[in-house]
């Protein structure tokens, strides 16, 4: 247990600090189980051109939402409503 408290002190503290690695590879794990959700999801229009995927997801992640491109699935539906809604509160 004193590992897992070790690291999560030290997790935290990057967190605290901002770094610039940290950040940049919490937004990465975000998208990648993002994209594996929705291609989960069978959401093959949005998962197959990453570019495509990532406007997407900034569009969506940001509350913009352009709506040229959604969910077609019930189940991309649920992955958009629980897993990118939460992101802007």
């Amino acid at each position: 247990m004193p590992i897992l408290q070790l690291l999560i002190s030290r997790v935290y503290q990057h967190v605290l600090e901002l770094k610039l690695w940290l950040l940049t590879t919490l937004i990465c794990a975000y998208l990648v189980i993002s994209w594996a959700l929705f291609l989960l999801a069978g959401e093959t229009g949005l998962t197959g051109n990453p570019l495509t995927f990532i406007y997407f997801a900034a569009t969506t992640a940001s509350t913009v939402g352009y709506g040229d491109l959604s969910p077609e699935t019930e189940a991309g539906r649920m992955v958009a409503a629980f897993w990118f809604f939460p992101v802007p509160c």
